[in-house]
Formats: C-alpha cells, sequence, structure tokens
C-alpha cells in the first residue's frame, strides 16, 4: 500500500525568460528541489508532460507572466515520471 504524499510545483518568473521552479515532495519532510527552466515554451511542454490541460497551461502562464507565483499541485503523477520531467526540461541549481 503506498502511502499518501504531497507533492507541489511552485513556478514564479525570475527574469525573462527564466522561471524559477521548487518541486516539493512531503511537506512534513521538507524535501524540495530547484529548478530553472528556460523559455515559455519549454515551460509549456514540461507542463503539458505533467498532464495540465490547455486551458489550465494557459492561465497558469500568464498568472507567472504577470509575476505572480503559481502552485502546482502534482500529487496526479508520480515522483519518478515528476523527476524525470524535470530532469528533461530544466536544470537543477543545487
Amino acid at each position: 500500500m503506498d502511502n499518501p504524499r504531497s507533492a507541489t510545483l511552485r513556478i514564479s518568473l525570475e527574469r525573462a525568460p527564466a522561471y524559477a521552479l521548487l518541486y516539493t515532495v512531503d511537506q512534513r519532510v521538507g524535501a524540495a528541489i530547484p529548478y530553472r527552466i528556460l523559455g515559455q515554451e519549454r515551460l509549456r511542454t514540461l507542463l503539458t508532460q505533467l498532464a495540465l490541460h490547455v486551458a489550465e497551461t494557459d492561465i497558469m502562464l500568464t498568472r507567472v507572466a504577470a509575476g505572480i507565483t503559481y502552485v502546482l499541485d502534482l500529487n496526479h503523477i508520480d515522483r519518478e515520471t515528476a523527476e524525470r520531467l524535470l530532469r528533461r526540461f530544466a536544470y537543477t541549481l543545487s
């Protein structure tokens, strides 16, 4: 039986065209991995791979472009898949 977990991806505009991502798994433990991704289209592709709907992606990108940090719930994706996709499209800052 899998233990329930909490996973989020915090997305903010660092400075165009760079976005800061903070992937957090299980806030009780505090495991967080910072990433950076270059370009809105690359971010859009990552979000599509993370199974976001196009409408949700458009709203999120608009908010982030306006300087609003967006926190995305990733509980619908297993940790291995999320981390594999993040490594594919972004790079870690640690």
